[in-house]
């Protein structure tokens, strides 16, 4: 079965995709890739923090490390 976050990479990979709904992306190459993260109390008031920058690890496409913007 097939995860969150798994990649297709042959032909043969889409038999694991499950019968449901999904988003599939292509792979495009990303120059830096930005987070921005909101947060919304139960009585609706919302606040921002700051964006940040992400690097991700190239094989586990995981955050590896995160760093003040820089543009």
């Amino acid at each position: 079965m097939m995860a969150l976050g798994s990649k297709i990479e042959t032909q043969s990979d889409w038999a694991s995709v499950p019968d449901v709904p999904c988003i599939v992306e292509d792979c495009v190459a990303i120059a830096k890739e930005i987070a921005v993260i909101v947060a919304r109390k139960e009585t609706g008031e919302c606040v921002s923090y700051p964006p940040v920058e992400m690097e991700f690890h190239p094989q586990a496409n995981q955050v590896e490390y995160v760093f003040t913007l820089r543009l």
